[in-house]
């Protein structure tokens, strides 16, 4: 008998299941749970019916206890040599059906998948985006204030020429002169404070929509990378899950064939049987000494449908559209049938 704690034991990973069912983690708890797992050995036992026989592992057996020695008086007799008997092959052990796989929790083992199934992850962080304050050189009222100084060669350049006219005029001394310098000035430094501060004003925000722009660009890069890294990670989870799903459907369509050939050699079997039985009770009523044609026909006739009959039976078995009584129940009905018609046969 297997003993199933020692199967449990001997294989780390199921050693490691069963720490966490015993201690209820999540979803191996609810997976073994619902299969009716109490204990250890129920668990080394339902693990080898679903997967540890498959995977070709090993059962640990339960070592076989000492024989108990007892003293007697009495004499053993020396044990006569026998022959021993000649193996059955009328009954093979073909005709011991195979276990079906143990139907799997869809629920649960989807539950579990899931579990395993990589996460994404929070998204990156994108930097917060560079704004600007406008500054003061980039002001027309500050380049006219800093070029409006006396000391500014333009200045005084405009008020010279204004002084110059009005010298010209008679007017030198007047405050018409005195206005007409200073009207002069800003008229003459004006374009050049405006066209200053577009160029500052430009310039920077120029170079605030460069480092926005690099913000940018580095927060797509990492989003995508993070996006390509997660894809490989779920295309390697989803070969697992299909590899899991191929292995438990090349096991169930193994035990399928196997059901099948074992039918198969079964009914062989049989048919050799049930022949031999006819020919035997056709033979003790005295049919082998008809040797008509009009009987031997009539004989084929009734077999080839005793044939074509058993045939539609198994086949209907075989699809599922009977099950194992009504199987049984058509074959005797069959036997019965290919029984009365060759009677008729004599």
């Amino acid at each position: 008998m297997a003993d199933y704690t020692k199967y449990v034991d001997k294989y780390e990973d199921l050693a490691s299941e069963w720490k966490k069912i015993e201690s209820g983690s999540g979803a191996a708890k609810d997976y073994w749970g619902k299969k009716g797992v109490t204990d250890k050995a129920s668990f080394g036992k339902m693990h080898w019916a679903e997967s540890g026989e498959s995977e070709e592992r090993s059962l640990t057996p339960t070592p076989s206890p000492a024989p108990t020695t007892t003293t007697t008086t009495t004499p053993t007799p020396t044990p006569t040599p026998t022959t021993a008997p000649a193996p059955d092959t009328s009954k093979p052990d073909a005709s011991i059906a195979t276990p079906a796989p143990i139907p799997e929790d869809a629920v649960a083992s989807a539950q579990l998948a899931v579990a395993g199934a990589p996460t994404l992850g929070p998204a990156p962080t994108i930097a917060p985006a560079t704004q600007r304050t406008v500054h003061p050189q980039e002001l027309v009222e500050y380049r006219m204030s800093q070029m409006m100084k006396l000391t500014n060669p333009y200045t005084q350049q405009a008020i010279t020429n204004a002084k110059k006219l009005a010298n010209q005029s008679g007017l030198l001394n007047t405050s018409i002169a005195a206005t007409a310098g200073i009207d002069s000035a800003i008229r003459s430094v004006l374009p050049i404070a405006q066209q200053d501060a577009a160029t500052l004003y430009s310039q920077g925000l120029e170079n605030m929509k460069a480092v926005n722009q690099f913000i940018m660009q580095d927060y797509l890069t990492k989003a995508q990378f993070k996006l390509t890294d997660h894809g490989y990670k779920m295309t390697t989870y989803n070969n697992g899950l299909q590899m899991t799903f191929d292995k438990n459907e090349n096991a169930v369509r193994r035990w399928f064939e196997g059901e099948q050939n074992r039918l198969d050699r079964e009914y062989k079997i049989w048919s050799t049987e049930f022949s031999a039985e006819i020919g035997k009770e056709m033979a003790d009523k005295g049919y082998e000494h008809d040797t008509g044609e009009s009987s031997k026909s009539c004989q084929r006739t009734f077999t080839a449908q005793f044939n074509a009959e058993v045939s539609r039976i198994e086949e209907q078995y075989r699809a599922g559209e009977i099950n194992e009584k009504d199987r049984v129940q058509g074959l005797k009905v069959a036997q019965d049938n290919l029984k009365t018609g060759l009677k008729t046969c004599a």
